[in-house]
């Protein structure tokens, strides 16, 4: 799982389960075994998350466990850049995506070029990332129903020479759904690797998305479009 640095198995045991299935290369952090379990038993019994230090907080939001999304959730990460000026919610996908490239700057030979990206959702100015858990979907889908909300992808684009990360942004507008309807979708399709808890190209998205302004592959989790346009441009 990774090739960096070796963890305790003891250590690797307890994040395992909460690791995203497709995730084949993780960058784990330096700490003390009594550090990081500390650490990690605040974040992931959601404690007192304000007592941990953003490094660690930072650190573990790359290796993008669903439990541990509840940093962004709670808007934690949009709170940490506006205060070094980095400004809004908005921008929180974008620098997600630069951390995940950064993870791999050093590797990099002159001919490789890397695509990383990360898509959140926000409703009222509040970041949706991917649910821990049903009941976490439920409540996510429940604050999208019959509203307008965005979808945010941030590309980072790069080579040993050069770096490009963009943003695009799609409102989408979902019809109001029912209780049923609600838990139907979360237990046919279990959308908890989804932004949001809902994939556009789904049965939730031919049933409850009345129209959206901007890119409909942007929602999927790819601005294509615009992707292109910089490639083309390399």
């Amino acid at each position: 799982l990774c090739r960096s640095i070796r963890i305790n198995e003891w250590l690797y045991d307890k994040i395992k389960p909460l690791i995203k299935e497709d995730a084949k290369e993780r960058l784990f952090p330096t700490y003390t075994q009594s550090r990081f379990r500390q650490m990690f038993d605040r974040l992931t019994e959601n404690a007192d998350i304000d007592s941990v230090e953003w490094e660690d907080k930072e650190a573990f939001l790359m290796l993008s466990p669903h439990k541990l999304r509840h940093a962004l959730n709670t808007n934690l990460l949009a709170d940490q850049m506006e205060s070094e000026g980095q400004v809004t919610e908005t921008m929180v996908a974008e620098y997600l995506s630069k951390k995940k490239a950064e993870a791999y700057r050093k590797s990099l030979t002159d001919k490789q070029l890397i695509i990383t990206a990360d898509t959140v959702v926000i409703t009222d100015r509040k970041i949706l990332g991917k649910p821990a858990d049903a009941a976490d979907a439920s409540r996510m889908l429940q604050a999208l129903s019959g509203a307008v909300h965005q979808v945010v992808t941030g590309v980072t684009v790069m080579s040993a020479a050069k770096t490009v990360s963009f943003s695009a942004t799609t409102n989408v507008r979902f019809s109001t759904l029912s209780d049923e309807e609600i838990d139907y979708y979360i237990s046919h399709y279990r959308p908890f690797d989804k932004a949001g808890a809902y994939g556009i190209q789904e049965w939730i998205g031919y049933i409850a998305v009345e129209g959206i302004d901007g890119s409909y592959f942007n929602v999927m989790g790819l601005p294509i479009q615009k992707l292109y346009t910089v490639l083309k441009s390399w």
